[in-house]
């Protein structure tokens, strides 16, 4: 069982943009795996060293903690020790040995509060120097809902602050190491005495750990791009329908770190090295600020199914960066297809939903998967899900297709129910929609899968998050979108493996079932009555199994014309049940 520990976030679906939801306040998952690398820099010259410290020497730094007694930095050659963090390994410094962690996950519990700091024990001068100083060290840090900062003093009592890896989404991770450059000029620059500390704040987060931190005279010309994003209203869709096809616009940010002004800065969109190429309206970055570049021209991809195309974005200005290597994004690859329309990366599936453990009683029941926006009005046959690692045989799930054009979920189809089996796992499961609904362009729609027990939807990839230009794109709610339980609605960056499919071959009028039937009263406290009918006469099986999928009830009855059959469930536990007559399956509930 993985861990989850989710603030409860109140979301508001008011007018939804086409392509954009928008929600306030919400907290994701915190799971394993989904690293996402940013380009590592390659060794370069850097401006004239003023003072440098390689944690070799653990005096030379001063550990404190406002939060929960206890929670403190360390400074020491060993990595993270937590259940999630420990997965992250140390960091590989340039110099090794020692390095300065705070192990969010390995000290932490849900209800802590974290905020602690390491601060340079001694005062450092830069007086002489240029006006214009950065910090540079390595770091590795793995984000949950925790934030990282360097604080700069000039009396070791007031601190400027400097928020790091602002691009970095949750569950995901810098580079091992990522070189790091902060431009202290406004607070250090030619300074007799300047403090340098670094600052988590958090709570059961992942791990931060820092090394080889030095103070330089800045470089002139010095350039740090995040928040890459590309896409139809900048959604990052991994397979496309032919049917779906919309231009695509691109945008990134870059920071000044540098002590120069970045004249001309354009940012360039490349697909597959040329069949596309786009550039940003010139701008001037001011040292030290940040601008968010976009390019003036759109992308249409091709019809053609089945040709990968990979998506990288640059930007440069006309002065010669220092570190180059840390201008560039390169996304992983995105097909057009015929028929399947997904968020997630096609990768091998990671574990994704389950018990929310942090309620009590264990919330089960739950509801979760992607938004899609449509551009063709047409016929959606089917939703397909990848079953997660660690699924119990004998889980019962569905699919279910919402309209949230209006700002609610609206619930316009649901699958019948499917038990998994042994050798599900890690595969795809395509459920029917029965009425074939179609989807309207210019309305945007919401895919889930629903689980009554414990269950394990496969993920792939980065979802994108609710400061992203598209807004958050994959949810989860307990018990449904439709009836969300009062704090227990949530976003995550793990995209759920949860597909649109327009395939006409799956129509669900190639499956025949002879036995159409009623339950009433549905919730009972145990006795239910069944309306049949059936054009043809004959003996069918009827089960009834429990949420673990053990059968309680196995007979078979008569059906000719219309007839009506009676069980009871009085002699078992309350709760949730599974009826099946002829291939169909209800729920029935026993109060």
């Amino acid at each position: 069982m993985k861990k989850i520990y989710l603030f409860a976030i109140g979301l508001s679906f008011g007018t939804l943009s086409f392509g954009q939801v928008a929600i306030q306040n919400a907290n994701p998952f915190k799971t394993q795996g989904n690293v996402v690398k940013k380009a590592t820099l390659a060794p370069q010259d850097k401006g004239l060293v003023l003072w440098s410290d390689d944690f070799s020497t653990p005096a030379n730094w001063t550990i404190a903690n406002t939060g929960t007694p206890s929670l403190d930095w360390v400074i020491g050659a060993a990595g993270p020790v937590g259940f999630y963090s420990a997965g992250m390994g140390s960091i590989a410094s340039t110099s090794g040995g020692n390095f300065a962690m705070f192990d969010s996950d390995g000290i932490g519990s849900a209800s802590s509060f974290q905020d602690a700091t390491i601060t340079t024990a001694s005062p450092i001068t830069t007086l002489g120097s240029s006006p214009f100083v950065s910090l540079h060290f390595e770091s590795y840090w793995r984000h949950y809902q925790d934030a990282v900062f360097v604080e700069v003093s000039t009396d070791g009592i007031s601190f400027t602050q400097f928020p790091l890896h602002l691009g970095v989404a949750a569950n995901a991770s810098t580079a091992n190491p990522e070189p790091t450059s902060v431009n202290i000029s406004s607070v250090a620059g030619n300074q007799p005495n300047v403090w340098i500390r670094f600052r988590f704040t958090g709570g059961w987060d992942y791990a931060w750990m820092v090394d080889d931190v030095t103070i330089q005279e800045t470089d002139n010309n010095d350039l740090v791009v995040y928040d890459e994003f590309y896409g139809a209203a900048f959604v990052p869709y991994t397979r496309i329908p032919v049917a779906q096809i919309s231009p695509f616009d691109f945008a990134m940010k870059a920071t000044n770190v540098g002590s120069k002004n970045q004249p001309n800065s354009i940012l360039t969109a490349d697909v597959n090295g040329g069949v596309f190429t786009g550039t940003s309206a010139a701008t001037t970055i001011i040292a030290g600020t940040t601008d968010s570049l976009f390019t003036t021209t759109q992308y249409t991809p091709a019809t053609t199914v089945g040709i990968p195309y990979t998506v990288t974005l640059t930007i440069a200005s006309d002065s010669t960066d220092i570190t180059p290597a840390n201008n560039t994004f390169v996304f992983p690859p995105f097909q057009v297809s015929q028929y399947i329309y997904a968020l997630d990366d096609f990768g091998t599936p990671g574990a994704g939903g389950g018990t929310d453990a942090s309620t009590t009683p264990a919330s089960e029941e739950f509801e979760a998967g992607n938004f899609f926006d449509i551009y063709t009005t047409t016929p959606v046959y089917a939703i397909d899900v990848v079953i997660g690692a660690g699924t119990p045989v004998g889980t019962v799930i569905d699919v279910v297709l919402y309209d949230v054009t209006s700002g609610s979920f609206v619930e316009i189809d649901r699958s019948s129910y499917y038990t998994t089996v042994a050798g599900d796992i890690g595969t795809t499961k395509t459920l029917l929609l029965p009425t074939s609904p179609t989807v309207t362009a210019g309305s945007n729609y919401f895919a889930a899968v629903h689980a009554f027990t414990e269950f394990y939807y496969g993920t792939s990839g980065t979802s994108p998050s609710n400061t992203s230009p598209s807004g958050v794109m994959s949810l989860i709610y307990y018990p449904s979108m439709s009836s969300p339980a009062p704090n227990q609605n949530y976003y995550t960056t793990q995209t759920p493996m949860v597909r649109m499919n327009f395939d006409s071959g799956n129509s669900v009028d190639e499956v025949t079932n002879n036995v159409n039937f009623s339950v009433f009263p549905n919730p009972s406290t145990g006795e239910f009555n069944i309306n049949l009918s059936s054009k043809n006469s004959g003996n069918v099986n009827l089960s009834v199994k429990n949420v673990v999928g053990q059968t309680v009830i196995n007979k078979t009855i008569a059906v000719n014309g219309k007839s009506k059959e009676t069980i009871s469930l009085a002699d078992y536990s309350k709760g949730i049940y599974f009826l099946t007559i002829d291939h169909k399956t209800t729920k029935l509930i026993v109060e």
